[in-house]
């Protein structure tokens, strides 16, 4: 799994809620919410409580800063960039469950051609018909691989293009402009044919491009929908 994507997940529902506080590790330099820190125990018959550690590095409190509580600005910023984390978090998942689905797609159409020639070899008179067939296969294939390369491309580079930072709540919402990137209309994932034969699907492109819109509005946090 790619290191950014392990480090979102890392990151989700990590918001600061209740009475914990936004902390920064002055030796790792690591940002979390004080109720991830372990330790604290209480000591038997003192009344008091065991050290605090960092969750990344194990450092003790006395190098963790408090950043703030709930309500102050800096942890608002936080809480609002956990929302996006979580969005891109979830628009990750449903390209991995896409990316399932065409691999079983591109399954069932080898499974088909395997079948197809087993049927055409027995007969010589097909074998011209099984060329032909073949082509096809091979080009329905090629597609479906182009689809899923295409849409993973774009949801990596989509969260590439948002940097994860902690700013004020207006800050951040002008920091965080609601982009989208269409798909390019040269794709082989929007043409059939060779040669003379090649031909545009505009129905397919048009598809293509309401996903996109409507799946930058889902990692904006924004409801869009494209008619």
């Amino acid at each position: 799994m790619d290191k950014g994507i392990e480090a979102l997940i890392a990151r989700k529902g990590n918001a600061v809620t209740g009475s914990y506080y936004l902390a920064e590790c002055g030796a790792c330099g690591e940002m979390f919410t004080s109720e991830r820190m372990t330790g604290g125990e209480a000591i038997a018959d003192t009344g008091d409580y065991g050290d605090c550690y960092c969750p990344h590095c194990d450092t003790d409190d006395s190098e963790i800063i408090d950043c703030g509580a709930v309500n102050s600005a800096v942890v608002e910023a936080w809480n609002f960039q956990q929302k996006h984390i979580d969005a891109l978090i979830a628009a990750l998942e449903q390209s991995r469950l896409r990316g399932d689905e065409w691999k079983e797609k591109c399954s069932e159409a080898v499974e088909h051609g395997a079948n197809r020639i087993a049927e055409l070899q027995a007969a010589p008179s097909g074998m011209m018909q099984l060329s032909n067939e073949l082509a096809e296969m091979k080009q329905t294939v090629s597609r479906l691989r182009s689809e899923r390369d295409s849409m993973l491309r774009d949801r990596l580079n989509n969260m590439e293009s948002r940097p994860l930072c902690v700013k004020s709540n207006d800050a951040m919402r002008e920091a965080a402009p609601l982009c989208v990137k269409l798909p390019d209309s040269s794709s082989k994932a929007f043409w059939s044919g060779i040669g003379k034969t090649e031909q545009f699907h505009p129905e397919t492109y048009k598809r293509w491009v309401k996903e996109a819109i409507e799946r930058a509005g889902d990692i904006a946090g924004i409801q869009v929908e494209v008619k």
